[in-house]
């Protein structure tokens, strides 16, 4: 969409000589109008929750709502947070402090599983795409479809999304993986337990101190609580994160260490109009650069990116005409979408 997005854009500047964008403003202005775009999902899904509330909104295809949920459910992402900019958890752990995405824009939740069917095993090998190979010492006895798979050297490499979900289980020593976290081997991974996934909750910076010092609110393992400072967050109590409190006889106990994980929404990945060659002084469109990201925004955004991006050029090629036609048709657009 982005090309489309762009000579659409010079097509308009082009037809009374308004001026022209170099590839790095169009850069620029592509970013700051998906932004744009991107924070008014939120304000639309707002308006419309009050328009629901008051008996205002539709059903069916008219449930404008569900579609800007839709729309925001592009960027939700699950992650395991670090403990540490070097290594995951181990079983040394003291700390409860964990460094949040740097690309969150919002915190829907953060949850841990306590109990785990493996713990730091080594694969043997993956047989096919979205298996898992077990190793020598390890079967699916205990192992159930919707288990938390984790590839644990890859995550110690720092790739917090390298987790999986069982779907299935051929035999005793092989499972199949939602994801296809398991390309090589030998390499650690660990399967945690989907019963009793334990959210923890958040609370504000002025309140955890009167909750730690009272033994009858203080958060706890079945009840913990998590604060924000700053880029991380702190997770209470420290049991949380350190090794394993629940003696379920499925793994060596003392030995285990939790992962905490954050579903969040993101923000959305900076577009980028990429090019190889100029042809006749015009740079030639080449999506097959290593830098090169289309727009995240779903097709209906279409016309709203180009009024934007012209309003921004607008400014650039300094005419009035060309801003204030965007505004315009910016304006008009929220009023129908209203």
């Amino acid at each position: 969409m982005i090309n489309e997005v762009r000579n659409a854009v010079l097509a308009f500047l082009n037809k009374n000589n308004y001026g022209y964008i170099t590839p790095q403003d169009f850069n620029l202005y592509a970013k700051q109008a998906q932004l744009d775009i991107f924070e008014d999902l939120f304000y639309q899904y707002n308006y419309q929750i009050n328009k629901e509330n008051v008996r205002q909104s539709g059903t069916g295809y008219a449930d404008i709502k569900k579609g800007l949920e839709e729309d925001i459910d592009i960027f939700t992402q699950d992650v395991i947070l670090y403990n540490s900019p070097i290594n995951l958890y181990t079983t040394q752990n003291t700390s409860n402090i964990f460094a949040l995405p740097s690309d969150y824009y919002f915190i829907n939740k953060v949850y841990y599983r306590p109990r785990y069917v493996i713990y730091n095993a080594i694969n043997t090998g993956p047989v096919a795409p979205y298996r898992l190979l077990m190793g020598a010492n390890e079967d699916t006895t205990n192992v159930s479809t919707g288990d938390f798979v984790v590839n644990i050297s890859s995550l110690q490499a720092g790739n917090p999304t390298d987790f999986a979900q069982v779907t299935a289980i051929f035999g005793n020593k092989e499972v199949g993986v939602s994801r296809d976290i398991f390309t090589t081997s030998p390499v650690g991974y660990s399967i945690y337990s989907n019963i009793d996934v334990v959210e923890i909750e958040k609370v504000h910076q002025n309140r955890i101190m009167r909750l730690l010092s009272s033994n009858l609110t203080a958060p706890s393992r079945e009840f913990p609580a998590y604060t924000v400072d700053g880029s991380n967050i702190m997770v209470y109590p420290l049991e949380v994160t350190t090794p394993s409190f629940y003696a379920n006889g499925l793994g060596p106990n003392n030995t285990n260490t939790n992962f905490v994980m954050c579903q969040y929404i993101r923000y959305p990945k900076d577009p980028k109009w990429t090019y190889l060659n100029i042809t006749g002084g015009e740079p030639v469109f080449d999506q097959s650069q290593p830098d090169y990201q289309n727009f995240e925004l779903p097709t209906d955004s279409f016309q709203d990116l180009i009024f934007r991006i012209l309003q921004y050029s607008g400014v650039e090629v300094r005419d009035i005409n060309v801003a204030n036609y965007a505004t315009t048709q910016i304006t008009n657009t929220n009023q129908e979408e209203a």
